[in-house]
């Protein structure tokens, strides 16, 4: 079984509602939508906790594919690090460009 499934399982055997279920977790309804229907799965943090709700081991909750998990979760994180560099450092060449600039200017005009 892949996590959505076991996820929709352990929710209805425990008779929550998605809404419940987000409340727990203190999320929105939505987020629990999108991992019931694969179109994302919980951050780390999200998934230790419902594994502790349902009383299930983190293995179980994977879909006996923790490491597999784990794996996907590093590489997304150092996706998001990635990113946040690159944007970072378009902002610090814009203030570098912009103050380049600016001392060219101040040097023309005071000449």
């Amino acid at each position: 079984m892949e996590f959505k499934e076991i996820l929709i399982s352990l929710r209805v055997k425990k008779g929550w509602k998605q809404y419940e279920l987000a409340d727990k977790l203190g999320i929105s309804r939505q987020a629990i939508s999108k991992w019931e229907v694969g179109l994302c799965k919980p951050d780390l943090d999200n998934f230790i906790k419902l594994a502790s709700l349902f009383n299930v081991s983190l293995d179980y909750l994977a879909g006996n594919n923790l490491n597999r998990y784990l794996i996907k979760h590093e590489k997304n994180k150092i996706k998001l690090n990635f990113r946040n560099f690159i944007f970072l450092l378009s902002i610090f060449i814009i203030i570098l460009y912009s103050t380049f600039k600016f001392f060219i200017l101040f040097n023309i005009i005071n000449g």
